[in-house]
Protein backbone atom coordinates (compact mmCIF):
# COMPACT_ATOMS: atom_id res chain seq x y z
CA UNK A 1 0.00 0.00 0.00
CA UNK A 2 1.69 2.99 -0.90
CA UNK A 3 1.55 6.15 1.23
CA UNK A 4 3.20 9.67 0.91
CA UNK A 5 6.35 10.05 2.78
CA UNK A 6 7.11 12.80 5.21
CA UNK A 7 8.73 16.45 4.64
CA UNK A 8 11.89 16.79 5.08
CA UNK A 9 12.67 19.57 7.83
CA UNK A 10 15.28 22.12 6.44
CA UNK A 11 18.66 21.91 7.02
CA UNK A 12 19.39 25.73 6.15
CA UNK A 13 19.28 26.76 10.05
CA UNK A 14 21.62 23.84 11.24
CA UNK A 15 24.24 24.33 8.77
CA UNK A 16 24.07 28.34 9.16
CA UNK A 17 24.29 27.81 13.26
CA UNK A 18 27.47 25.46 12.45
CA UNK A 19 28.94 28.22 10.18
CA UNK A 20 28.03 30.96 12.85
CA UNK A 21 29.81 28.91 15.96
CA UNK A 22 32.73 27.81 13.37
CA UNK A 23 33.29 31.87 12.03
CA UNK A 24 33.26 32.69 16.23
CA UNK A 25 35.54 30.42 17.30
CA UNK A 26 37.98 31.45 14.33
CA UNK A 27 38.01 35.00 15.63
CA UNK A 28 38.51 33.50 19.03
CA UNK A 29 41.59 31.65 17.98
CA UNK A 30 42.86 34.67 15.43
CA UNK A 31 42.42 37.23 19.11
CA UNK A 32 43.93 34.80 21.33
CA UNK A 33 46.83 34.00 19.04
CA UNK A 34 47.74 37.71 18.16
CA UNK A 35 47.56 38.12 21.81
CA UNK A 36 50.23 35.78 22.78
CA UNK A 37 52.22 36.92 20.19
CA UNK A 38 52.20 40.73 21.38
CA UNK A 39 52.67 39.37 24.51
CA UNK A 40 55.49 36.66 24.30
CA UNK A 41 57.39 39.60 21.61
CA UNK A 42 60.81 40.79 23.08
CA UNK A 43 59.56 44.01 23.48
CA UNK A 44 57.07 43.43 25.75
CA UNK A 45 59.15 41.47 27.53
CA UNK A 46 62.18 44.23 28.09
CA UNK A 47 59.48 46.15 29.53
CA UNK A 48 58.27 43.81 32.11
CA UNK A 49 61.46 43.70 32.89
CA UNK A 50 62.20 46.86 32.74
CA UNK A 51 59.18 47.70 34.96
CA UNK A 52 60.09 44.94 37.45
CA UNK A 53 63.73 46.45 38.16
CA UNK A 54 63.31 50.12 37.90
CA UNK A 55 63.72 51.59 41.36
CA UNK A 56 61.05 54.52 40.25
CA UNK A 57 58.93 51.81 39.13
CA UNK A 58 58.88 50.23 42.81
CA UNK A 59 58.43 53.00 44.58
CA UNK A 60 55.23 53.68 42.26
CA UNK A 61 53.42 50.51 42.47
CA UNK A 62 55.30 48.85 44.91
CA UNK A 63 57.39 45.36 44.89
CA UNK A 64 57.24 42.73 42.51
CA UNK A 65 55.54 44.78 39.55
CA UNK A 66 54.26 42.51 36.67
CA UNK A 67 52.04 42.32 34.38
CA UNK A 68 48.90 41.01 35.52
CA UNK A 69 47.06 38.12 34.18
CA UNK A 70 43.36 38.44 32.89
CA UNK A 71 42.72 34.83 33.70
CA UNK A 72 45.21 32.56 35.12
CA UNK A 73 48.62 33.51 33.48
CA UNK A 74 46.56 35.11 30.42
CA UNK A 75 47.77 37.97 29.65
CA UNK A 76 45.98 40.80 27.82
CA UNK A 77 48.38 43.12 25.64
CA UNK A 78 46.49 45.95 23.93
CA UNK A 79 47.99 47.75 20.59
CA UNK A 80 50.38 46.40 17.92
CA UNK A 81 53.42 45.52 17.67
CA UNK A 82 55.03 45.86 14.03
CA UNK A 83 58.96 45.75 13.96
CA UNK A 84 59.15 46.05 10.82
CA UNK A 85 57.69 49.59 9.46
CA UNK A 86 58.70 50.46 12.97
CA UNK A 87 56.05 51.27 14.64
CA UNK A 88 54.81 50.05 18.84
CA UNK A 89 52.23 50.99 20.59
CA UNK A 90 50.85 48.90 23.43
CA UNK A 91 49.18 49.13 26.88
CA UNK A 92 49.05 46.57 29.49
CA UNK A 93 47.82 46.25 32.58
CA UNK A 94 50.48 46.14 35.62
CA UNK A 95 50.14 45.95 39.56
CA UNK A 96 52.68 45.80 42.32
CA UNK A 97 52.33 45.41 46.24
CA UNK A 98 51.01 48.55 46.51
CA UNK A 99 48.88 49.58 43.39
CA UNK A 100 47.47 48.67 40.12
CA UNK A 101 47.66 50.95 36.86
CA UNK A 102 48.40 50.86 33.15
CA UNK A 103 51.69 50.89 31.18
CA UNK A 104 51.40 52.88 28.08
CA UNK A 105 54.42 52.40 25.37
CA UNK A 106 54.75 53.86 22.22
CA UNK A 107 57.62 53.79 19.89
CA UNK A 108 58.54 54.73 16.45
CA UNK A 109 61.53 54.25 13.76
CA UNK A 110 62.13 57.37 11.93
CA UNK A 111 63.52 55.69 8.44
CA UNK A 112 64.40 52.49 7.75
CA UNK A 113 68.11 52.50 9.66
CA UNK A 114 66.89 55.07 12.17
CA UNK A 115 66.51 54.07 15.82
CA UNK A 116 63.24 53.81 17.55
CA UNK A 117 62.35 56.89 19.96
CA UNK A 118 60.03 56.49 22.31
CA UNK A 119 57.14 58.76 22.40
CA UNK A 120 55.00 57.57 25.12
CA UNK A 121 56.26 55.66 28.30
CA UNK A 122 54.43 55.65 31.44
CA UNK A 123 52.37 54.13 33.99
CA UNK A 124 49.04 55.43 35.36
CA UNK A 125 47.62 54.43 38.77
CA UNK A 126 43.39 53.51 39.22
CA UNK A 127 44.03 56.84 41.27
CA UNK A 128 45.26 59.04 38.74
CA UNK A 129 48.72 59.24 39.16
CA UNK A 130 50.97 59.22 36.41
CA UNK A 131 54.52 58.54 36.47
CA UNK A 132 55.95 59.35 33.36
CA UNK A 133 59.04 56.70 32.42
CA UNK A 134 60.22 58.23 29.20
CA UNK A 135 62.59 60.45 31.00
CA UNK A 136 64.42 57.92 32.04
CA UNK A 137 67.61 56.71 30.06
CA UNK A 138 66.22 53.33 28.45
CA UNK A 139 70.11 52.10 27.69
CA UNK A 140 70.56 51.70 31.54
CA UNK A 141 67.62 50.44 33.14
CA UNK A 142 69.52 48.58 36.42
CA UNK A 143 71.23 51.98 37.00
CA UNK A 144 71.33 52.31 40.97
CA UNK A 145 70.05 48.75 41.84
CA UNK A 146 71.72 46.89 43.86
CA UNK A 147 72.42 43.51 42.00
Amino acid sequence: MPRELPELKSRVPLYLGLAVVAAAAWGAFLIYATNEERANSSVVRSLAFQLRNWPAVKEFLGENVKIEPLIGDFVRIKGSINMLAGRIDVQFPVRGSKARGTASFTSIRRGKAGQFEVLRWKITREDGAVLDLSELDMTKPLEGLDL
